[in-house]
């Protein structure tokens, strides 16, 4: 949770829910325009699953770029890119236009900026960056920017059998 505008508040709202257990957790996003998806979670098993680049889980983006999304963004994004400080090649598994400006990116090694290195490799930038899936586990589209839940044991069953 890095989103200076709305981390603390949302922070005191898991906690108070959770009455004092404690929790490990990871950063999962660092831009300012991020919306994702956070799992916190007290298994270190299931943290290390869903974390862990060598587990290669599916992360799927919604990227809105400053410039028109190309058909030759998109085969680039599919054959592969190098990372500025990175000399090791990284491709999409999934690349898809939604409109000009907006992509859906799939991705499976996790690395540090990740998708917003992918996106500056092929000249464009990202604006705003939304997490919609980890593994089979989506987004709801009705829970808002800041709001949480609980998982339910078919999420939860979900989560582990794919990671």
């Amino acid at each position: 949770l890095t989103n200076p505008d709305f981390e603390p508040a949302l922070r005191e709202r898991i906690v108070a829910r959770l009455n004092g257990r404690a929790l490990s957790t990871r950063a999962s996003a660092s831009l300012k325009r991020a919306a994702v998806t956070v799992i916190l979670t007290d298994d270190g098993q299931l943290n290390h699953q869903l974390t862990s680049p060598k587990r290669k889980l599916p992360k799927v983006y919604e990227a809105v770029c400053k410039h028109p999304v190309s058909d030759e963004m998109l085969s680039g994004l599919l054959a592969g890119v190098v990372l500025h400080d990175d000399p090791e090649t990284v491709a999409a598994s999934g690349a898809e236009r939604i409109d000009s400006h907006r992509l859906k990116l799939t991705i499976v090694e996790g690395k540090y900026h990740q998708v917003k290195r992918m996106i500056a490799a092929i000249s464009n930038r990202v604006e705003a960056l939304k997490r919609i899936q980890i593994g089979q586990l989506k987004l709801p589209d009705d829970l808002a920017v800041g709001d949480w839940r609980w998982l339910s044991e078919g999420d939860l069953a979900n989560l582990k059998s794919n990671a």
